[in-house]
């Protein structure tokens, strides 16, 4: 097993007050792993149980010593905060049958956080698995979170075991014409019946030709932006959120409306690596 990174934590705190305090996440190097403000309630300060100590106070700077003394929900929300990156997986069926490759596009690190205590790697654990593996197996498996990552459904999901990961993300994107069929009632309903913990779709426009050997990055757009001709996302959007809400839907796709996905619109463009 390869040596646990160090990390330091900086937490800006005085007696732990109740508000507003910034918390911050570095690297060995310096690096700015994770940088948050959170809000500690009276109620949350007042509480008494707490995690067993977090075991980096015993090699992190002095910076860090407080922080396994915070109430364990407020250790738990530094921890999901830190690890709430969305990386983009785009699974392929090229190399499903040679065990020395994954069956993504970009061969994704494990987050960072994951190397920083047990506390924080047991976070980890409950929040994802490990995916894309061949043969069935973790064998060059990718760390995939259920909470933050984003699996993109092109269709190569058969004969790959990926059931706890598509069955468990919360994040799916597809792209724009297949979202758009989406509009059919039969059409959703499959998708949900794919992606039953889905909270949220994300509307795919590439941008130039994507290579899918390379990470790609998904740009936001806005409500205002024109992408059907003369039609903003913001009317596609409402338009298609007033059609999934009608009562003759919901009762065909068998859900409540609170259980339906919001829905983004994003585009998509290839990161290539520096030379």
């Amino acid at each position: 097993m390869p040596p646990i990174s160090k990390m330091s934590v900086s937490l800006q705190l005085a007696g732990i007050p109740a508000g507003n305090h910034k918390i911050t996440v570095t690297g060995p190097d310096g690096t700015v792993v994770s940088h948050h403000e959170i809000t500690f309630s009276p109620e949350v300060l007042q509480t008494a149980y707490y995690l067993p100590t977090c075991d980096i106070a015993a090699t992190a700077p002095t910076t860090f010593s407080r922080f396994r003394y915070l109430p364990a929900e407020i250790r738990l929300e530094i921890w999901n905060l830190s690890l709430n990156e969305a990386r983009v997986f785009w699974p392929n069926n090229d190399n499903m049958y040679d065990d020395r490759y994954t069956v993504a596009n970009f061969s994704h690190k494990p987050p960072t956080v994951r190397q920083v205590c047990r506390e924080a790697r047991q976070v980890s654990q409950n929040r994802g698995t490990f995916s894309f593996g061949t043969e069935s197996v973790i064998t060059n498996g990718l760390w995939f979170d259920f909470f933050s990552d984003i699996i993109h459904d092109n269709g190569s999901f058969e004969g790959i075991v990926f059931a706890p990961l598509i069955h468990n993300a919360r994040n799916v994107s597809i792209f724009w014409d297949e979202a758009m069929e989406l509009k059919d009632a039969w059409k959703f309903k499959d998708f949900l019946m794919h992606h039953p913990k889905c909270q949220t779709i994300f509307f795919v426009v590439p941008v130039g030709v994507l290579d899918f050997k390379q990470d790609i990055k998904f740009f936001t757009i806005q409500e205002d932006e024109h992408v059907e001709g003369k039609k903003t996302w913001g009317s596609i959007r409402d338009r298609i959120n007033r059609r999934w809400r009608r009562e003759d839907w919901l009762k065909y796709l068998g859900v409540a409306e609170a259980q339906l996905p919001r829905i983004k619109a994003v585009e998509a463009m290839s990161l290539r690596k520096k030379t």
